[in-house]
C-alpha cells in the first residue's frame, strides 16, 4: 500500500511539472489572457482537466509558473575571480555587467523564460511581485560597482535607478536579439553582441558620472 501511495506522489509530481513546463511555453508565447488551459493540458500531454485539478483554476497555474520562473531566474552569488581587487571600478562595472548578461542566458530554455518575465513587466498581473523579486537580486548585485564608479556621495535613490536600468536593458536585449539579427542580418553572424552592449552601457554610465561632476550629482538624504 505504501509503495502505491509513493507512486501515485511521484506521478503527480511529474504530472506538475510536466504542467509546468507546458504553461511556460504556452504564456510565454500568447500571454496570460490568450493562453488557455485546454492548451496547455494538450501540450503538456494530460487530459483537460489536469491544470484545473493540480493548480485549482488558471490564475493559480499562472502564479506558480511565475514563481517557477523567478526561482530559476533569480541571481546566484558571483564568482570570486581572481584579480578582481586589483581591477579599477570601471572594470568591475563591466565584469558585473557581463556576468548578468551570461547569468540571463544561461539556461537551456532562457530565451522562454526571458520572453515570460518581459510580458509579466509589460502586461502586469497580480503575480509582478515574483518577477520584481528575482529582478532585484540582478540589480543588488550592481550596486556596488555602479556606487564605486558614481562615487560615495551619490544618493541611494539614483544607484537603484541605475542598477534598475541596466537589468532592464539587458533583459529587453536578451528578448530582442532574433529582431536585432533580422533588422541587421550581418550581426546573426557575430558574436560580439553581448560584448557591445555592455560597452555602450559603460560608456553611458560614463558621460553620466562626467554630467553628475559637472552639474552635481544627487546627493545622498540625510
Amino acid at each position: 500500500m505504501a509503495a502505491v501511495i509513493k507512486a501515485q506522489a511521484v506521478d503527480r509530481k511529474r504530472t506538475q511539472q510536466r504542467l509546468l513546463d507546458a504553461a511556460l511555453e504556452v504564456f510565454a508565447e500568447r500571454g496570460f489572457h490568450g493562453a488557455s488551459l485546454r492548451d496547455i493540458c494538450e501540450r503538456a500531454g494530460t487530459n483537460g482537466a489536469a491544470a484545473n485539478f493540480h493548480f485549482q483554476g488558471k490564475e493559480k497555474l499562472y502564479r506558480a509558473v511565475l514563481e517557477y520562473a523567478a526561482q530559476r531566474f533569480r541571481a546566484q552569488p558571483l564568482p570570486n575571480e581572481a584579480h578582481a581587487a586589483e581591477r579599477t571600478p570601471w572594470q568591475k562595472l563591466h565584469a558585473a555587467i557581463k556576468s548578468l548578461f551570461q547569468r540571463l542566458t544561461l539556461e537551456e530554455d532562457s530565451a522562454v523564460l526571458i520572453r515570460l518575465v518581459v510580458r509579466e513587466l509589460i502586461e502586469q498581473s497580480a503575480a509582478l511581485d515574483c518577477v520584481a523579486a528575482a529582478l532585484g537580486t540582478h540589480a543588488a548585485q550592481l550596486e556596488e560597482p555602479l556606487r564605486a564608479v558614481h562615487g560615495p556621495g551619490t544618493s541611494s535613490d539614483y544607484v537603484h535607478f541605475c542598477a534598475f536600468s541596466v537589468v532592464n536593458e539587458c533583459l529587453f536585449l536578451c528578448a530582442a536579439q532574433q529582431s536585432l539579427h533580422r533588422l541587421y542580418p550581418e550581426l546573426a553572424k557575430r558574436q560580439s553582441i553581448p560584448e557591445q552592449f555592455i560597452t555602450r552601457v559603460v560608456a553611458r554610465e560614463r558621460r553620466a558620472t562626467k554630467q553628475l561632476q559637472r552639474f552635481g550629482k544627487p546627493k545622498a538624504r540625510s
